[in-house]
């Protein structure tokens, strides 16, 4: 698995209870908007509108203990971009996708494109509380979603018909069983309000693939385009002049949007009158600190670089050029001394041999090897519906366990 920039499920925590009394959160107001594409790095959703959560398949407020794994690949396929995200669960019983806030349910509207290569069981919920509500009541609804084996395809949970029910949010306690409709006739009947939107595959444990998540009304239709990290690579030398057979040692850093990224990195350099860039060590591996350096003893003025390989994270790229000048030597000589009449001439001294002065290899001791495994646990609660035991809370929320692969410069 690899390393995503936030590569977490996010939850934010919402004001679930404002939601429940059927209250217009801040910032929910109706505002014009148009369609628009967003390009996520990783799973990092910009704002709480949008985000990636684990949720319940058959009651919205529980779900077990697994977290599913999560990892950005490459997929030419893909409906937008080159990437998409890999999902799975270790356990059946919970779904994995997005959670989207909204401020009308009659009108708004989730999908998703999904690849299952062997197919998926998946679930919609619909939560959202109206001011026809007693205080502590929500309205949720259920759908069953499902996804064939085979390639891309897109998957619509505002067609699907929900069963209904009125909840109790603080116990969870079904206080009426509404009948099934999908979520416009619903609202026409029992009044529309603001609410989240959750639709997920992997009921059953499969592999998905995630891209394309889209949401919003007509003419107002937010795409996520799910793609990899955006990471930029750092250039520092210890000198930009030096004389022949002296060594500069050339420094680099990957970084992200949460800094330092342990990736290895090869240096590359083009001497003057050449055209193009070549490797001039192996891989690379940063130090504790995440810096990569290499030492080197040029003997004409040398463009140097770092350079980052293709992930399935994260595109090639290369760190700015720096130009390492190489001095020439000032001529020796200068007016001789003549010699004391009175003292006898000293027998001359051979002259030594001349020393040739290989230049030291950079430093490549280290192999090019993954970065350490990311294994964390969640702390945070997406700002969705509740799914505690005892307590009804948001939905589960996880981050994903990341690894990168070895990558071949």
């Amino acid at each position: 698995m690899n390393r995503l920039m936030g590569n977490r499920i996010l939850g934010r925590a919402a004001p679930a209870l404002a939601l429940a009394l059927g209250l217009v959160l801040p910032g929910w107001g109706s505002t014009a908007q148009a369609d628009a594409i967003v390009v996520v790095p990783g799973t990092a959703f910009p704002g709480s509108s949008t985000y990636l959560a684990h949720f319940g398949c058959e009651s919205l407020f529980h779900v077990g203990p697994s977290r599913p794994s999560v990892e950005v690949v490459l997929d030419d396929g893909a409906p937008l971009g080159r990437r998409a995200l890999a999902l799975q669960d270790s356990d059946v019983g919970g779904a994995t996708g997005p959670v989207s806030r909204v401020e009308s349910i009659a009108t708004s509207r989730q999908g998703l494109s999904v690849r299952t290569p062997d197919g998926s069981a998946g679930v919609a919920w619909v939560w959202y509380a109206t001011a026809t509500l007693e205080q502590g009541e929500v309205w949720v609804g259920r759908a069953d979603l499902t996804a064939a084996p085979g390639g891309w395809r897109t998957v619509e949970p505002g067609d699907s018909t929900y069963a209904w029910s009125r909840v109790d949010s603080e116990s969870g306690v079904v206080l009426e069983d509404a009948g099934e409709a999908t979520a416009p006739d619903f609202a026409a009947l029992h009044g529309d309000g603001p609410g989240y939107l959750l639709a997920g595959l992997g009921c059953d444990g499969s592999r998905q693939f995630l891209d394309d998540v889209r949401v919003g009304a007509p003419g107002s239709v937010t795409t996520y385009d799910l793609e990899g990290s955006d990471v930029t690579t750092t250039i520092t030398v210890s000198d930009t002049e030096v004389r022949r057979g002296g060594e500069v040692t050339i420094s680099g850093t990957t970084l992200d949007a949460r800094g330092v990224v342990d990736a290895p990195l090869v240096l590359q350099a083009r001497r003057a009158g050449e055209s193009g860039f070549h490797d001039v060590s192996d891989p690379v591996s940063p130090g504790s600190d995440g810096t990569v350096s290499a030492r080197v003893t040029p003997t004409v003025d040398t463009d140097y670089r770092w350079w980052f390989a293709e992930r399935p994270w994260a595109d090639a790229h290369a760190s700015p050029e720096v130009t390492i000048a190489v001095l020439t030597p000032a001529p020796s000589g200068g007016p001789t001394s003549s010699p004391d009449p009175a003292q006898p001439p000293s027998a001359p001294v051979p002259p030594s041999a001349p020393t040739a002065t290989s230049a030291p290899a950079p430093d490549s001791s280290a192999a090019a090897t993954p970065p350490p495994a990311e294994v964390t646990s969640p702390t945070d609660e997406p700002s969705s519906p509740p799914t505690a035991e005892s307590t009804p809370t948001e939905p589960t929320t996880t981050e994903p366990t990341t690894t990168e692969p070895t990558s071949t410069p």
